[in-house]
């Protein structure tokens, strides 16, 4: 896995070959082993390609990027896990002078297509591949959107590549921050393919590639991903889809479909074991992890598992992971990391994030990846098994509650909410700590207060997703100037499923999970130079999950049936049957002690005076109300701090 780099600009920008080298050394942490670049003089422009290697698989040097065949030029970050079989499949005449996938790619591109060869791929990637022939660059991005690929345009400028943090070198690259997708980032904590935090640049779609005539495309500035896809010498095409999966229902016995996601999850794992470099797992002693480690140490016996433990105990799962670990007789690590160690962290992890971020568990994700990297160079995770078979605390309150919910009309739900904010939260957090504590995720009192204050907009299905995966909105007008709330209404209305839980899961999987979970997961362990690879994202994993019906995932409040099913043949019910705690630390808590200081210095009219787009009076009596204990607003707080912490660096 590594980082990649393209740029089309004109040589009157003065941008030369050292200015590339110096560029590709800004994300030398997602490729420490080596870096190469490539360049082509084409009348007046200059093309260049570079790389940044983390070398995983053929650990010579003859492997390095950007890598040539007489027709193609490719950069290439990721791994393609099927490589070996494609090589058999398509490419047996072949003389190869590697044993990597990087050199399976570019001949099988150049043997089937581009389009035919993404349709087989089975792996996490991101590249750009430059046709010498005709002046064409492809850029592609995998099906679940594992690893980023960001572009931007301007005068005489085209670039692509791994993190944004490469477009800064150049003069035309335009900075201004995009005041709409800030509006998204407020909403949903981070910002939603294809916009990007500037007006200027944006994401390539997962499962899309994009191929641009650099003899027609004319670089510059386009107000919206839309507008450049629309633009002269541009194609982009989407090479899979979920919902094809998702329309091809099967008729299986539960007992049928537990043998068979087994089998497709052993041979995901066996695929993505494939390295030669150290490979370990994570393990945190919840169901996916515990899963994937269970499976994964059946054929590697001496599998090495690593969790992180807290010094605050409320939120230190790493003793179940440990029990799991000697079950499962593996090689386990944990680390217990301090109150200063894991406050130090929160105030540098603007280092490792191209854009705001604010998913609070990019903290112990930032930690566990520096852990890892001191013994091996690859994990796998249990990531997404959520998205794929119900796990998040929507999708059991929806199954088990809202029905009846809905039971009352909108505007008794309304006044009853009114009613309790007159009286007090305390009696309705008692309420929903005795209903919820076994089944939801998390501290009981943050869950119960943040359902308190949503629980008064959800007037029909959409308005309670809605109300689960926003903080900041519009009416709360934490913006100097109003902006558009975006909801992803039309993705749900034109989601094809039929449940609702399924379209919620069909809805996180096309936009939290890679926006939010991938996002975190990769620049996390990348800033670590450690690759990560998720199993349950492996094509045939994708596509079953979303064949199965609803129930065999989630019934009457238990989630993830099918994946207990299977966990319980290699683990005790004991270690496994708890509360999911989730990947959390006390934020709440530390804003009004520890951090406290930091947090109103952050948020001072000094700082958002910088940039003025925040309404001060709001963001006071929303730091107030939270300081004062009147109200947990963690996650609206913890958002306009990971803003302002980004802005500062970025611009001061």
């Amino acid at each position: 896995m590594c980082g990649f780099y393209f740029s089309r600009t004109d040589l009157s920008h003065d941008f030369s070959e050292d200015n590339i080298h110096h560029t590709l050394d800004k994300i030398k942490h997602r490729g420490p082993d080596a870096s190469g670049v490539t360049t082509f003089r084409k009348e007046d422009k200059l093309i260049a390609l570079g790389h940044r290697r983390l070398s995983i698989i053929d650990l010579n040097e003859r492997s390095n990027q950007p890598f040539h065949s007489e027709r193609y030029v490719l950069s290439y970050n990721g791994e393609i896990y099927n490589h070996l079989e494609l090589r058999k499949k398509h490419l047996n005449e072949v003389s190869f002078r590697t044993t990597s996938d990087t050199e399976t790619l570019i001949c099988l591109i150049e043997r089937i297509g581009l389009e035919k060869s993404l349709e087989e791929l089975n792996g996490m990637f991101s590249f750009v591949i430059y046709d010498k022939l005709k002046n064409i660059l492809h850029a592609a991005r995998d099906r679940a959107g594992e690893k980023p690929l960001y572009l931007t345009s301007s005068e005489g400028l085209l670039a692509l590549s791994s993190d944004m943090v490469t477009f800064d070198d150049h003069k035309s690259f335009d900075n201004t921050i995009c005041q709409n997708a800030l509006m998204e980032y407020l909403n949903f904590g981070y910002v939603p393919a294809p916009k990007t935090i500037y007006q200027n640049s944006f994401k390539i779609p997962q499962s899309h590639y994009l191929s641009i005539s650099l003899n027609q495309f004319l670089p510059q500035k386009f107000s919206s991903f839309e507008d450049f896809c629309d633009s002269e010498g541009v194609v982009i095409k989407r090479y899979w889809n979920l919902a094809h999966a998702a329309k091809q229902k099967k008729d299986l016995s539960f007992e049928d479909a537990t043998h068979l996601m087994e089998d497709k999850l052993e041979e995901a794992i066996a695929l993505q074991q494939i390295s030669d470099v150290p490979l370990g797992c994570f393990l945190s002693g919840g169901i996916d992890s515990s899963l994937i480690t269970s499976l994964m140490s059946k054929v590697n016996k001496s599998t090495k598992t690593f969790s992180i433990g807290f010094e605050f105990n409320e939120f230190d799962e790493s003793k179940y992971a440990e029990e799991i670990a000697r079950h499962l007789g593996t090689q386990h690590k944990t680390v217990i990391c301090s109150t200063k160690e894991t406050q130090e962290i929160i105030k540098s992890l603007n280092s490792a994030y191209t854009e705001p971020f604010a998913d609070s568990s990019q903290i112990p994700t930032m930690m566990i990846s520096k852990i890892a990297r001191e013994d091996v160079t690859v994990v796998l995770t249990g990531d997404c098994g959520d998205e794929l078979f119900g796990g998040y605390n929507r999708y059991i309150l929806a199954s088990k509650y809202l029905r009846n919910f809905y039971l009352l009309p909108y505007p008794i739900r309304r006044l009853f909410v009114d009613l309790a904010k007159a009286v007090g939260k305390k009696p309705f957090e008692f309420v929903f700590s005795t209903l919820f504590s076994k089944s939801m995720s998390g501290n009981a009192g943050q869950r119960a207060n943040k359902a308190f204050e949503k629980i008064g907009a959800i007037a029909n299905e959409f308005d309670y997703y809605r109300s689960m995966v926003t903080e900041w909105q519009d009416k709360d007008k934490i913006l100097a100037e109003s902006h558009p709330d975006y909801d992803f209404k039309d993705m749900y209305e034109n989601a094809p499923l039929d449940g609702f839980i399924e379209k919620m899961m069909y809805l996180d999987f096309n936009t939290y999970m890679v926006d939010d979970i991938l996002c975190k997961v990769d620049r996390a362990s990348m800033f670590n130079s450690l690759e990560t690879r998720v199993p349950f994202l492996d094509k045939h994993v994708i596509e079953l999950a979303f064949m199965l019906p609803e129930k065999f995932k989630i019934n009457k409040g238990n989630s993830k049936i099918i994946l207990n099913k299977i966990l319980e043949k290699y683990v005790p019910r004991d270690l496994i049957e708890r509360p999911k705690q989730g990947f959390g630390i006390p934020i709440s808590l530390w804003m009004r002690t520890d951090l406290k200081k930091w947090v109103q210095e952050i948020l001072s009219e000094e700082i958002n005076s910088l940039h003025g787009f925040f309404n001060q009076k709001t963001v006071d009596r929303y730091l107030d109300e939270h300081l004062e204990g009147k109200l947990n607003h963690e996650h609206k707080l913890w958002s306009l701090i990971q803003f302002n912490s980004w802005y500062v660096k970025k611009f001061q």
